[in-house]
């Protein structure tokens, strides 16, 4: 009002005769605040990834941590040369066996169908709380079991996936009898009773592929006293004993689709064909060669032994014969009394 009393004027805040600063908002004074949708007082939006007025997930990338798709599609995967945890399978049994001496004998007392032994404790678990230990006390504490002092057996499998070519060694050594075997072929042994060796003590060799998956297994007795298991290896180009669980344990793969190189290098495979003796096709001859051609032309055997010609009659008696070591009477020759 022109010329009127403006004592008792109210500020936007309606504070009487105020300036409007005692309700300031986010973006100014009378409480402006950031408007709905926006992120701040300029007018910025949150991006993707929630940062105000950000531009996004950067070109290239599939996520707002900088991650790009693998080959196969996956955000931040590791691609077809990615791993995945395979755990070792585990049975304990109780025993009233004597030691064994060969790994027949052992066979027999890891074996759960043997009706000399009984099953205490099956599962599975990482492999390793299985391939190092010198108590029971550990292996209870890992797997949350409660195995007896004494004569206690068990039998371990597990996947190994070698990540070199090469001759790998392996050693076993364990409290009593142990042994390991690589597909059914034992490799390393230490039978009898006896302590826990070394490292090194007791080994033995095989030649692997990188990435070809083998199975393991690992077998073991205790009778009383102390107890032990323990499986180290070196790689190729290993000069100590170490354990790499990256090998142990775990499976990679070939493709998107989680599948493994087989014995002959292929993708998915199924590997040497029933009745083949190599990837080629071959079978064995009769002279036990993959992809042989067999007993010569000409010879007798496999040994390149030729056919003997002797002075025999035509009805060949047995007194003719007692020279003829080499190949079958059916292979020998016969001439007339007398001729050359």
């Amino acid at each position: 009002v022109c010329g009127g009393d403006n004592t008792s004027c109210l500020d936007c805040c309606g504070v009487v005769n105020g300036d409007g600063t005692t309700c300031d908002g986010a973006c100014g004074p009378c409480g402006v605040g950031i408007p709905s949708g926006d992120c701040d007082c300029a007018g910025n939006q949150l991006d993707e990834c929630g940062v105000c007025g950000g531009s996004g997930i950067p070109t290239g990338d599939c996520d707002c941590d900088g991650n790009v798709e693998d080959e196969c599609g996956n955000c931040g995967g590791d691609g077809i040369s990615g791993t995945s945890l395979v755990l070792a399978s585990y049975t304990f049994m109780s025993h009233s066996l004597p030691h064994p001496s060969n790994a027949t004998e052992l066979a027999a007392i890891t074996n759960p169908l043997n009706p000399s032994v009984a099953v205490l404790y099956s599962g599975e678990s990482a492999a390793q709380n299985l391939f190092d230990w010198t108590s029971f006390n550990t292996v209870n504490s890992a797997l949350g079991i409660s195995l007896p002092g004494n004569n206690v057996s068990w039998n371990l499998f597990v996947q190994f996936t070698p990540s070199e070519t090469g001759v790998y060694t392996f050693t076993v050594e364990g409290d009593d009898a142990v042994d390991i075997s690589i597909d059914d072929t034992v490799i390393a042994s230490h039978y009898g009773g006896h302590g826990v060796y070394s490292l090194g003590s007791h080994t033995g060799t095989v030649s692997m592929v990188a990435g070809q998956t083998v199975l393991l297994n690992g077998r073991g007795e205790e009778g009383g006293g102390g107890e032990g298991f323990r499986v180290f290896w070196k790689k190729p180009s290993d000069s100590s004993w170490q354990q790499d669980f990256a090998e142990m344990g775990q499976t990679s793969s070939c493709d998107c689709d989680g599948n493994q190189l087989d014995e002959c290098g292929i993708c998915g495979g199924d590997g040497i064909a029933d009745g083949d003796c190599d990837c080629d096709g071959n079978v064995n001859d009769e002279c036990g060669i993959c992809g042989g051609s067999g007993i010569p032309d000409g010879d007798c055997d496999c040994d390149g032994n030729s056919p003997t010609v002797i002075n025999c009659p035509d009805d060949i008696t047995v007194e003719c014969l007692e020279d003829v070591m080499d190949c079958n009477v059916n292979d020998v020759t016969t001439v007339p009394l007398g001729a050359s």
